[in-house]
């Protein structure tokens, strides 16, 4: 997968607003507990949060806290674990 530069993301979604982006990445700098994101992966959210401010906050401050409480579901998962497994044997 090709990821676009955000310069195209500007071009192609006439909702996002580059003042919009700035203004996250100005909340998420002032938030000890997330880290920085670059501007791509800020209007990922921005887009996914259908360009609403708030919910995109909320969804960062969400997506970045349950992936440091919860770090098993985003990395070393191993799917011919045993508990995997029997969960995908349910039925």
């Amino acid at each position: 997968m090709k990821w676009r530069d955000p310069e195209d993301e500007y071009s192609l979604r006439p909702n996002l607003k580059r003042e919009d982006v700035q203004k996250i990445q100005e909340w998420i700098s002032k938030q000890p507990h997330l880290p920085k994101i670059s501007e791509l992966e800020t209007i990922l959210f921005l887009h996914s949060c259908y360009y609403s401010l708030e919910q995109a906050k909320k969804t960062i401050d969400i997506y970045y806290t349950i992936r440091t409480h919860s770090p098993e579901f985003f990395a070393k998962r191993d799917t011919s674990a045993s508990e995997i497994l029997d969960m995908m044997e349910i039925q």
